[in-house]
């Protein structure tokens, strides 16, 4: 998932103003809060954490054609 709840809305990130990387003349870098995406959301989904993964086990069954 995106790691954030549902209905949760984005913000303009606060570090790069909502352009996704940051500028030290003479280098660029993609920007660390927003990991360039030039927006951020303050609340974390509290499933996940704001990683977008939960770790978990589910059991398939798997036909193979002999």
């Amino acid at each position: 998932g995106s790691g954030y709840p549902p209905g949760a809305r984005p913000q303009i990130c606060p570090t790069c103003r909502g352009i996704g990387k940051v500028t030290i003349p003479p280098f660029a870098s993609t920007c660390m809060t927003c990991r360039g995406s030039g927006r951020v959301v303050k609340e974390l989904c509290r499933a996940c954490k704001g990683h977008g993964t939960v770790r978990g086990t589910k059991e398939i069954d798997v036909n193979i054609p002999a």
